[in-house]
């Protein structure tokens, strides 16, 4: 919905006010004017602390108008709810100025068909009454509206917020119920204005006025009560985890229960101290004036923009109200681990207990993560031989176990290379071992560069290496230990200093490699592995090394 279109409906929806104004003004009195002041200080007090569920407000202002639209037309009672919107809208600043036109015009048609209806049933149900009010009338009134009044922010809300609003019994059930209250208050007041005057509404307002403040507090108290319980729950879901994915979705899943959001990001600081986006969820386009969203559909590992950047470094919250978007440091020792970004499809959506909800949360996340960070930092050491950066024994031992089954279940070939350094020890000999551990890191990066992607390379102990090869048979792993046999005896390695002094110098190796195929040679775990080493000890190195042999 365009603006043109938006101003040319206010336009239209005040024309008609002013002309039905017009043509039936309102006759006040001073005794009518005061009366009507304080009413509208009641009606602007109740409008000030609505009761706020998960779905909607409940407000209790209805009761007000049907008093002021029986006591004094529909002109009073339009200008009272036009007038009372200004000023609460105003003080909160919380809506755009095209959508306030529109919520006004709203009002104004609401009331003005609300009050049709009543005078059209009004001569043919005049008789059923009750405090000299026809009560079919009144009940097409507060009907027209409740109705009119949910259309009209269907419309709102599909055309102009590009929103769906189901009108459904969810959406609709709290404004039932307060619509509900507000009808026999409504009577009630009316009915001791017209019998008692002044008093009379101040013995029927005050206390109602009263009553909803105390609800609103101790509703506040049970739903801050709530959140902290639901927090409490959240955080020990956070600290349960320690699979780094998963502590990802369960933060994810956390705020989204705890804060309406439509859209998510998280980036975490890397090894380079750069912010990175692991995971996002969500209308991610929602974020597009701090963060580009086509960086989030190549899906690939990229860095924090300047906002981003600014409150990691900040260490504080930004919030743009009127956009709906949120961006929260995470922090755990006094430093930045990480941000958060929230976006909601409705403007001002995020209150001040929304955002302390979300600092909250965001403290509870950042200890999940680095729990579950190191863990995982943990799990990949146990895992990965330090030197060479490749799978160790205890990790090599679970796979070939595990694929010889899947091998035998799935009927293809899994061949295994054994690999040894030729001389080996002679290097640690004369060169020393630091220079020693450079060459096996050296031949570590050789072998890890030729072989597939799926192909497994782990330190089998010492200056031997493994190499697993999935569904490959004796052919095909011959001509990669090959491949890895040549590399390394082509790519000498520069070494700076020896035992014997200082100074520049390449040195040359050679491997001897075994390969045993199951199920061809071998049908086990254990026969495949004696096998390889058979045929890299009795193949390869006792006939001259530098060789590739395969088990006979």
């Amino acid at each position: 919905m365009g603006r043109a279109v938006v101003v040319g409906i206010a336009l239209i929806s005040f024309l008609s006010f002013l002309g039905i104004s017009l043509s039936f003004p309102p006759v006040l009195t001073i005794d009518d004017i005061l009366i009507l002041l304080f009413l509208f200080l009641v009606l602007l007090l109740i409008d000030s602390f609505p009761l706020r569920t998960k779905h909607a407000m409940i407000s209790l202002q209805s009761f007000i108008l049907i008093a002021v639209f029986l006591s004094y037309g529909i002109v009073v009672e339009t200008l009272m709810g036009l007038l009372s919107l200004l000023i609460v809208l105003t003080v909160r600043r919380k809506m755009s100025w095209y959508r306030f036109f529109l919520i006004q015009s709203m009002i104004i048609w609401k009331s003005l068909l609300a009050a049709a209806v009543y005078y059209i049933l009004y001569p043919f149900y005049s008789a059923l009454n009750i405090f000299d009010v026809p009560l079919i009338a009144l009940l097409g009134y507060v009907v027209t509206g409740f109705v009119t009044n949910h259309l009209f922010l269907s419309m709102i809300r599909r055309f102009y917020d590009r929103l769906p609003y189901p009108l459904t019994w969810n959406n609709l059930k709290w404004d039932v119920y307060s619509t509900l209250l507000s009808f026999p208050l409504g009577l009630l007041l009316y009915s001791v204005h017209h019998s008692v005057g002044f008093t009379g509404i101040l013995l029927v307002a005050v206390p109602i006025l009263f009553v909803t403040y105390v609800f609103r507090l101790y509703h506040d108290l049970y739903l801050a009560h709530g959140q902290l319980k639901a927090l409490n729950d959240l955080t020990t879901r956070f600290t349960a985890q320690l699979d780094l994915e998963h502590t990802l979705a369960e933060i994810c899943k956390g705020m989204k229960s705890m804060v309406n959001v439509d859209a998510f990001l998280l980036f975490l600081k890397d090894e380079k101290d750069e912010l990175v986006l692991v995971h996002h969820d969500g209308e991610c386009s929602l974020f597009s004036s701090i963060y580009s969203p086509s960086h989030i559909i190549k899906n690939e590992p990229v860095k924090a923009d300047d906002l981003i950047r600014q409150v990691a470094q900040d260490g504080r919250v930004y919030v743009d109200e009127k956009k709906s978007k949120v961006v929260v440091p995470m922090i755990w020792d006094h430093q930045t681990v990480g941000v958060i970004c929230l976006a909601a499809r409705r403007t001002f959506r995020f209150t001040d207990r929304d955002v302390t909800l979300i600092q909250i949360l965001a403290s509870q996340a950042a200890i999940a993560l680095q729990n579950a960070q190191r863990f995982t930092q943990s799990e990949r050491r146990s895992k990965m031989d330090e030197l060479t950066g490749l799978y160790n024994y205890r990790t090599f031992d679970s796979m070939i176990h595990r694929m010889v089954r899947e091998s035998e279940k799935e009927s293809k070939p899994l061949s295994l290379l054994i690999l040894d350094i030729d001389y080996f020890k002679q290097v640690n000999d004369r060169f020393g071992h630091l220079v020693g551990n450079d060459v096996l890191k050296h031949v570590a990066q050789i072998i890890q560069s030729n072989v597939r992607k799926g192909d497994i390379v782990s330190r089998y102990g010492g200056e031997e290496f493994t190499v697993l090869l999935p569904d490959t048979d004796q052919e095909e792993a011959v001509e990669i230990a090959e491949r890895i046999r040549s590399a390394i005896q082509k790519l000498p390695l520069k070494v700076h200093q020896s035992l014997k002094g200082k100074g520049e110098m390449m040195i040359q190796v050679t491997a001897s490699i075994g390969i045993a195929t199951y199920p061809t040679c071998a049908d086990s775990t254990m026969s495949l592995i004696r096998h390889a080493d058979r045929a890299m000890y009795l193949g390869a190195k006792q006939s001259g090394r530098n060789k590739v042999s395969c088990y006979q």
